[in-house]
């Protein structure tokens, strides 16, 4: 079981991606594919609470940049949002040695990948 929060989910966006085109084994491939399509969707979710709550909380300008009333308020309301946890039926995926992966890539994966002896 892998539970993280939302800017979990955020801060690893980047190197699941990388990940995701990586050639795996069949198996491998199925179940990650699986685990991005959850996380995909959590993260759709995560965006359309934060726009919901822009929407009541600010004011939308032409450019489509919200002003709030209490920035500090409102702010810390957001960070509170991300900081909400959710929980996957899946446990740390182990990459085989061969994945290529920059080190920027690897910030922030360390929630959903077992990295082993490093």
């Amino acid at each position: 079981m892998i539970e993280v929060t939302f800017n979990d989910l955020i801060k690893a966006k980047s190197g699941l991606e990388k990940i995701v085109d990586q050639k795996l084994p069949f198996k491998d491939a199925v179940r990650f594919a699986r685990f991005i399509k959850q996380v995909n969707n959590e993260l759709s979710t995560y965006h359309s609470i934060v726009i919901k709550y822009c929407d009541e909380n600010g004011t939308k300008s032409i450019d489509g940049i919200y002003t709030f009333k209490d920035v500090d308020k409102s702010k810390k309301e957001i960070e509170e949002l991300g900081s909400d946890k959710i929980k996957f039926d899946f446990n740390k995926f182990k990459l085989p040695d061969w994945i290529e992966l920059a080190s920027n890539d690897i910030e922030g994966l360390e929630p959903f990948i077992d990295f082993g002896e490093t």
